[in-house]
């Protein structure tokens, strides 16, 4: 899974974008900062880029250097603001 995510995810803005089942009525933003919690392992930072009442689009800058900064299926995410 990593590999294909690592495939997948990248391109020249080394980012991965992400559909999540949060929107606005979860109380999630445009352009609200998210990382991953402090006790997670993970070192996930990213950001809201699209957004409705259901749903949203995340999108998640890749470390190519730290192999825990690639999403997986079942990560959470928490606000920085």
């Amino acid at each position: 899974m990593r590999e294909r995510l690592q495939k997948e995810c990248g391109g020249p803005d080394r980012t991965c974008m992400a559909i999540v089942n949060l929107g606005t009525r979860g109380g999630l933003r445009l352009n609200m900062p998210l990382m991953s919690p402090k006790d997670s392992g993970k070192v996930l930072k990213g950001w809201v880029w699209v957004m409705d009442e259901a749903q949203c689009g995340v999108g998640i800058r890749l470390d190519e250097d730290n192999p825990e900064s690639v999403p997986e299926v079942g990560d959470i995410l928490v606000t920085r603001a």
